[in-house]
């Protein structure tokens, strides 16, 4: 008895395809970065005879080849449309839509990590700060303005703000929550667009006692295609973002420098547009510190801001109201070794930090 044509066909296609896949993968060069993922992609393990009966040798390779699969990216795709409109599930990987937005879940508080940002915020202002104008806020994420009424995991942001206030008492609190609302954040990442922080510096101005300047903002740059953080968790087909930079006559007269290096450095880094992350076009990218000049400033006043990513480009608004402004980020100095970059003497101070770095606070020194 003949063996059906179809018994032979069906493992013959189905190695064809595993044959083909294979040298496919094998002829595609590796790519070094993934623009989709905004990471770098493991690239070849180096092989030698001792790595032959090494375990931890081909566990990178197996990462290899997961990302360098020539249909990687598609994969990814197909994956999240099944489990959210196949399987109905609300999240991938903590991974949510709401209104064309991706936001990521901020859930459960970490208590511990808000006592210690708190205290290490004290400690800063006992060890550095006496005498000074202290203020502190902290910038909502995404997930305080839909997690709530959509059923989604939530941090209880009242909870947060009376841990610090139980551990931060040489500071003024500054109420920020309703200075920005949803469509203030870009939509495929967790940063506000400049543009949607002219509310938040008003408020600022105003309880830090500066009278705005009278200089109205221009579109600086505009770039178009900006896929956020999250554009590649997602991998679900959200509209891109637009970067747009404010300026006016006040901050293109503005200087920029590093004061660990002395090295001149641009406010805004078009360069990096192009980059992997082209939010990095705030000076470059993250610094332990940067420090603004204002020669067309109104008055004698400086302000020195302890924050993160989202105060890079809250920086050059804000400088508008001062001589100078330093910006100081904590996860790349230790505190205790300020004193040898900065003269801490009559500045106003700001610390100003993002839910996502208060609620992850050890990476803060």
């Amino acid at each position: 008895m003949k063996t059906p044509f179809k018994h032979i066909a069906v493992p013959v296609v189905f190695i064809g395809f595993l044959l083909l896949g294979m040298a496919v993968n094998i002829i595609t060069p590796a790519r070094e970065l993934s623009e989709v993922e905004r990471r770098p992609l493991i690239q070849f393990p180096s092989w030698s005879f001792d790595t032959l009966f090494d375990s931890e040798y081909y566990a990178s390779l197996e990462k290899y080849a997961l990302d360098q699969f020539v249909l990687r990216d598609r994969m990814r795709s197909i994956n999240a449309h099944t489990r959210r409109h196949l399987f109905f599930q609300r999240d991938v990987n903590d991974i949510y839509l709401i209104d064309d937005h991706i936001l990521s879940m901020e859930y459960p508080l970490n208590e511990s990590s808000i006592i210690h940002a708190g205290t290490l915020i004290e400690t800063i202002i006992d060890n550095h700060l006496n005498g000074h104008d202290i203020h502190y806020g902290v910038i909502p994420d995404k997930n305080y303005f839909v997690a709530p009424q959509n059923g989604y995991p939530h941090i209880d942001y009242r909870h947060m703000i009376e841990l610090l206030h139980a551990h931060i008492e040489g500071a003024e609190y500054i109420d920020l929550k309703d200075t920005i609302e949803l469509d203030d954040f870009f939509r495929t990442d967790h940063h506000l667009r400049q543009d949607g922080l002219i509310n938040m510096r008003s408020v600022l101005f105003e309880h830090l006692g500066i009278n705005p300047p009278d200089a109205p903002h221009r579109i600086h740059h505009e770039h178009a295609g900006f896929k956020g953080s999250y554009y590649g968790q997602a991998a679900l087909p959200v509209n891109k973002d637009t970067i747009r930079l404010l300026s006016n006559d006040m901050i293109d007269a503005m200087h920029a420098y590093d004061p660990t290096s002395g090295e001149t450095v641009d406010i805004y880094d078009l360069e990096a547009l192009n980059g992997i992350d082209p939010y990095n076009v705030f000076f470059g990218g993250q610094h332990a510190i940067r420090r603004i000049e204002n020669p067309n400033a109104t008055n004698d006043e400086d302000l020195v801001i302890f924050g993160d990513s989202y105060s890079t480009a809250l920086a050059p608004l804000l400088a508008e109201g001062y001589r100078s402004l330093t910006l100081i980020d904590l996860r790349f100095v230790s505190h205790e070794t300020l004193d040898q970059h900065i003269d801490f003497t009559d500045q106003t101070v700001l610390f100003l930090y993002s839910v996502p770095i208060l609620n992850d606070s050890y990476m803060l020194s």
